[in-house]
């Protein structure tokens, strides 16, 4: 239900994002049934699901010696290259929103749940998992996954090795609390002992919450939030940690008309503070725009403006020039080359690169407007992230290296002219007002 709330406010956003379901809870698969409209209408055909292609698979590498091996390098396109992932969608489940089911749901489907070999196949072809998580990253804005919490090999793929950021769903009871807890806090020492250099966000999520029991439901948020401040100061190494103002906003409340079918909230009432749709928000909110639980993206005080700079590879030499220009007059640029580090995946570095930063530079230039690629991808990244801001904070100059049209996606945004004399000190104008607005060192004119 919270993965279907998600998918569906992403699907209501500005940006419009491209957002894939997965439904790896295999033993227990439905959350197609959020999407009856559209998955019913294929119940009778040969649809097939995310079991269906890791069978598929693993016969197509258990077979071809040339691709075998987990230290074999691959790229995305070689994936869909032996095994199109487009075969087992179904589409626009709600208009922007594909999904993948557990899968074709006929009498062969527990079979091939039950006698597939997770842990054979991670240890044989676990290149073909990242591979797999590389070229969705490339094809949507956004991947969500559900997978059971229990401790079986499916949901440790689906907390280690999939996920930047990890949805902890609990009810108010030692069995779900605890248990979820130590599952957490194995994800994040793997993550960490792995070469993965992705970081792994926690959110916890609280759901059933009933408010009638005022308190019970007190003594039990003292207990949950204690639970998750200890793991969050142990696993991520904080001296301190008040959940306080999360929790005060994220609970899911229970609400009896949604014990009864898979209904959608967001999609059927009306968001008030009474509403589950409103909650649903509320964490949707976090979820997108923060980075952690703990920490609203906000600046540290004392700390320089983090300025990402998006960029084309042909304007390297310019680009250059203006990094060193900016950490010269104290801000923080984060650029591709001077910042990654070998060996580093560099497509997740620079998404969480934007993520983390406080404004983002878009350089344009002959190459970059009229160029196809990653820069392209790039920018449309740096527009979602940019949705969730609001309106009235600076996020997004465009800058123009050259006399070149501002591209249409661009155009809601003031954009600045390096080129003219005084390009450069309007820019550092706007990025002082940006660091006033959420409170970073603001450099001296």
């Amino acid at each position: 239900m919270a993965l279907a709330n998600v998918a569906c406010l992403l699907a209501k956003a500005e940006t419009r994002p491209k957002v894939l379901v997965i439904d790896w809870d295999l033993e227990a698969p439905g959350l197609h049934r959020y999407f009856a409209t559209k998955s019913e209408k294929l119940k009778d055909t040969k649809q097939v699901g995310l079991i269906d292609y890791f069978w598929s698979l693993r016969e197509i590498l258990d077979s071809n010696h040339s691709i075998r091996g987990k230290a074999t390098p691959w790229h995305e396109r070689d994936l869909d290259n032996i095994l199109p992932i487009d075969r087992f969608l179904i589409r626009d489940v709600v208009t922007g929103v594909d999904m993948i089911t557990a899968g074709k749901f006929d009498s062969e489907y527990p079979r091939l749940v039950n006698s597939f070999n997770w842990v054979e196949f991670h240890e044989r072809h676990g290149f073909a998992i990242s591979t797999l998580r590389d070229s969705i990253s490339q094809k949507y804005d956004y991947c969500l996954i559900d997978s059971r919490t229990g401790v079986t090999d499916t949901s440790g793929i689906c907390t280690t090795l999939l996920p930047e950021k990890l949805v902890g769903v609990f009810t108010p009871n030692k069995q779900s609390l605890y248990g979820l807890v130590d599952l957490l806090e194995r994800a994040v020492e793997y993550r960490r002992a792995s070469n993965d250099f992705r970081s792994l966000s926690i959110f916890p999520l609280p759901s059933r919450i009933d408010t009638a029991e005022r308190i019970l439901r007190q003594t039990w948020r003292e207990e949950y939030q204690a639970c998750f401040e200890t793991l969050f100061k142990k696993s991520y190494g904080l001296a301190k940690c008040d959940l306080d103002s999360y929790f005060d906003e994220i609970q899911l409340p229970y609400m009896s008309y949604y014990a009864y079918g898979e209904n959608i909230a967001v999609l059927e009432e009306r968001s008030d503070s009474l509403s589950l749709s409103r909650a649903y928000e509320a964490f949707y909110n976090r979820l997108i725009q923060n980075d952690s639980a703990w920490n609203p993206q906000t600046a540290v005080p004392g700390r320089p403006l983090r300025v990402f700079i998006a960029h084309s590879t042909a304007d390297r030499t310019k680009v250059g020039d203006l990094y060193h220009r900016l950490q010269a007059d104290g801000f923080s640029p984060w650029l591709d080359e001077q910042n990654l580090v070998p060996g580093q995946h560099w497509r997740h570095g620079i998404k969480r690169a934007i993520r983390s930063s406080d404004v983002v530079l878009v350089l344009l230039s002959q190459a970059s407007a009229s160029r196809e690629g990653y820069v392209q991808r790039e920018i449309k990244f740096v527009l979602d992230v940019a949705g969730e801001m609001p309106p009235d904070k600076i996020f997004i100059i465009p800058a123009r290296l050259d006399p070149v049209e501002l591209p249409a996606t661009l155009s809601k945004w003031q954009w600045v002219n390096l080129f003219e004399a005084e390009g450069y000190d309007r820019l550092v104008k706007a990025l002082r007002i940006r660091a006033g607005q959420i409170g970073a060192e603001v450099v001296p004119a």
